[in-house]
């Protein structure tokens, strides 16, 4: 009897390295929890809904800012492995995703918008903790955040339109 599998992958030998990076996010979460409980005593326990909000809305901009935007592209190259290529019009860099190793597990993290979500979140409710002036640069990216979200959403009914008028142009073509 044959027996379907739920998902099937090779063997990349990531695991090692994932299982890695994994317990490095726990040791953190673990560190700055002691701090926080060393310095108040106490961990905290509830969050003001407005303040959860601004950290949501943090977390959503660094996410954006690690995983998509130009002005951090240096650092998703930096974990892959990059060819020279000289042409006539001058040289240029191709990148490709390392086969394996902490250099492929890096990239998969920053390539991944729920993994660097998780990741930024961690700073966020530390700084939100344990520095009064983190508010200020959490507001900032808050708003930033929210931006962003108008514009996607602006970008969204945007290209619907164009689809739109695409297709009627297409309908009123054919009759």
């Amino acid at each position: 009897m044959q027996k379907n599998p739920e998902y099937t992958r090779s063997d990349d030998g990531q695991n090692g390295w994932n299982m890695f990076f994994s317990l490095m996010f726990v040791l953190l979460c673990a560190g700055s929890a002691w701090v926080i409980y060393r310095l108040y005593g106490v961990l905290p326990n509830a969050v003001p809904p407005f303040d959860a909000l601004i950290m949501v809305l943090a977390v959503f901009r660094l996410t954006r800012l690690f995983v998509y935007e130009k002005i951090t592209r240096f650092l998703r190259e930096w974990f892959m492995n990059r060819e020279v290529m000289t042409t006539p019009e001058g040289t240029s860099f191709a990148f490709y995703k390392p086969e394996r190793g902490m250099k492929r597990t890096f990239n998969d993290l920053l390539g991944c918008p729920w993994c660097v979500g998780v990741w930024a979140t961690l700073p966020v409710v530390f700084g939100y903790y344990m520095f009064s002036w983190s508010w200020y640069i959490l507001l900032i990216l808050a708003v930033s955040g929210v931006a962003t979200l108008v514009q996607l959403t602006a970008n969204l009914i945007g290209w619907k339109a164009e689809l739109g008028k695409l297709e009627a142009g297409r309908l009123s073509n054919k009759n």
